[in-house]
C-alpha cells in the first residue's frame, strides 16, 4: 500500500516553487518568489522545506563553499 503525504497551501507553494526554479533555487530565492504569493504562513518556510526533503519530495543539498542551501526536485 502507498503511503500519501498531505501537502499544505505554503507546502505546496513551496514544490510549485522550486519546480519553477528547475531545482535550481537558493532558500533565499525561493523565499523572495514565496513573499510575492498569498499564502499562509502557518510554518517557516525552512521548516517546510526541510520538512518536504524528509518526506522525500525535495532534496536538499548545499553547494561547497555557498552557505545557501539549494532545494531540488
Amino acid at each position: 500500500m502507498k503511503s500519501t503525504v498531505q501537502l499544505n497551501k505554503l507546502e505546496s507553494a513551496l514544490i510549485q516553487l522550486v519546480a519553477k526554479g528547475g531545482g535550481n533555487w537558493s532558500w533565499y530565492e525561493i523565499g523572495q518568489a514565496l513573499s510575492r504569493r498569498d499564502v499562509p504562513r502557518e510554518t517557516d518556510m525552512m521548516v517546510a522545506l526541510k520538512k518536504l526533503a524528509v518526506d522525500g519530495l525535495l532534496k536538499r543539498y548545499v553547494e561547497p563553499g555557498n552557505p545557501r542551501a539549494i532545494a531540488g526536485k
